[in-house]
């Protein structure tokens, strides 16, 4: 996986074959949608905005997928094909989509915290092209989006975009590239995030 933009999995030894899979098959999507956006250049986009990820099961935060900085934590049994995601299609590649666009936002802070806590990245920006805003102290508080309109519809786990500041963008960084062009997305969404991803190649 190192071979794959600088990922490292830590304590490779606890992963099982279909979890390092389910990671890999994640890139292969991934990149195959960026290279629709960014004219072929996927791997480019990839290697450069999100390199050196540890990815790691389990964390302090249980029952849940989470990002520390560059770090993703998944659950034990983030492979296990019965679970259903709160991601577009509810879908577990488009989960760990969700999960790098957090790594992303992060990486696009002007301040030295993780902007999927305080703010300061590229989700306020976001949020103020869609009217939206956080209504919690930290970013990713459940429940914390106050959005009238440009709002995920409440299907197939698309909905959990509508959560919170962070998700939102993280959701529309996920259904952007892994499910593009369909009515689930915010129209105004998605044609944000893919400018933002094309300059950002």
């Amino acid at each position: 996986m190192q071979g794959s933009h600088n990922w490292n999995i830590k304590d490779i030894k606890n992963w099982n074959t279909d979890q390092l899979f389910t990671v890999w098959d994640a890139a292969i999507r991934m990149e195959i949608g960026l290279n629709t956006i960014t004219g072929g250049q996927g791997k480019n986009w990839m290697d450069k905005n999100l390199n050196s990820i540890t990815f790691m099961i389990g964390g302090v935060v249980a029952g849940n997928s989470y990002v520390e900085g560059s770090t993703v934590h998944l659950l034990v049994n983030f492979e296990n094909e019965n679970l259903i995601w709160s991601s577009p299609n509810n879908e577990v590649e488009t989960m760990i989509a969700h999960e790098l666009g957090h790594v992303f936002d992060n990486r696009t802070r002007h301040a030295q915290w993780d902007v999927t806590w305080f703010g300061g990245g590229a989700a306020d920006e976001l949020m103020k092209m869609v009217g939206g805003k956080s209504t919690g102290l930290l970013k990713f508080l459940n429940n914390s989006l106050s959005l009238k309109t440009n709002r995920f519809l409440d299907v197939d786990g698309f909905g959990y975009g509508n959560n919170s500041s962070a998700d939102y963008f993280a959701h529309a960084f996920s259904a952007t590239i892994c499910t593009p062009n369909t009515p689930n997305t915010p129209l105004l969404a998605e044609m944000w995030m893919s400018a933002l991803l094309d300059l950002t190649k």
